[in-house]
Parts: structure tokens; C-alpha cells; sequence
């Protein structure tokens, strides 16, 4: 009866050693550990700002920017979305300039992966003529938006 006891004990531990040993791999959404990293920054960075954390925002998007720059390369789509959500945090801290700078440079990421006529340049040049807009530059702003309608109708 006791060896029995034992041989049961025995199994048991060796059965639980997988499942315990999973969990000192980190837990992945996607499988790609780089990509998860950079989207909890971003998450994490989207949290702060709509917390009015502006400041702590900006610092963790510039990180996330970095990481995105060295994980997936300087021209690639998660780079242009961390740009854009950069230059929306500095733009509720009145950091205009490197906004736009910015937003300038996400656009040229968006037209060479998505093309100049793509659905997705043009909800970018929407955004990128609100941030005119907003900041008093209303004949950049008209004309983006001209340039995002006229995408939308020749998708039509």
C-alpha cells in the first residue's frame, strides 16, 4: 500500500514538472515576443495619456518608438504608429514642431508600405489634417483632407 502511495506521489510530480516548467516562458499573444513588448508599451503609453499623463506618455512612446525602430526596422508600420501616437501626446503638451515632425515622417512610412491612394494613407491624412487644423494651419489641413477624399472615390 505504501509503494503504491509513493508510485502515485512520484506521478503526480512528475506530471506537474511540464505544466510548471511552461510557466517560466513568458506568455506570448501573438507568439512574437517583440511585437507583444511593443504593443504593452503602446498600451501602456495610450493608458497614460488618456490618463492626462502626458509627460510619463511621451517618455514611454519614446521608448516604444526606439524598440519598434530596432525590432522590426526604421520603415516598417509599427514604427509609423508609434510616430503617430508620439506626436498626438506632444501635441497635447503644445510641442508643435516635433509633432509635426513626426506625423510628417509616420506619413512617408504609411505611403511606401500602404501606398499613396491606400484606404489607410487616407484615414492618416485625416488625422494629419485635424493636427493642422488644430494648430492653425488650415490650407495644409484643407488640402490633406481634399487628398483623403479623393483617395476615398476612387475607391468607389
Amino acid at each position: 500500500m505504501r509503494k503504491i502511495f509513493f508510485v502515485i506521489i512520484y506521478l503526480i510530480f512528475v506530471l506537474t514538472i511540464p505544466a510548471c516548467a511552461q510557466q517560466l516562458v513568458p506568455e506570448t499573444k501573438s507568439g512574437n515576443v517583440a511585437l507583444d513588448t511593443w504593443v504593452k508599451m503602446t498600451d501602456d503609453a495610450i493608458t497614460l495619456y488618456q490618463q492626462r499623463k502626458h509627460k510619463e506618455a511621451i517618455a514611454l512612446a519614446r521608448k516604444a518608438l526606439d524598440y519598434a525602430v530596432e525590432k522590426f526596422g526604421p520603415e516598417n508600420p509599427n514604427v509609423a504608429e508609434s510616430m503617430d501616437n508620439l506626436a498626438t501626446y506632444l501635441t497635447a503638451e503644445g510641442e508643435y514642431i516635433e509633432a509635426e515632425e513626426f506625423y510628417q515622417k509616420a506619413l512617408v512610412i504609411i505611403e511606401k508600405n500602404f501606398g499613396k491612394t491606400s484606404e489607410y494613407t487616407a484615414i492618416f491624412l485625416n488625422y494629419l489634417s485635424d493636427f493642422y487644423r488644430k494648430i492653425g494651419k488650415d490650407d495644409e489641413a484643407a488640402n490633406l483632407q481634399a487628398r483623403a477624399q479623393e483617395i476615398r472615390h476612387k475607391d468607389k
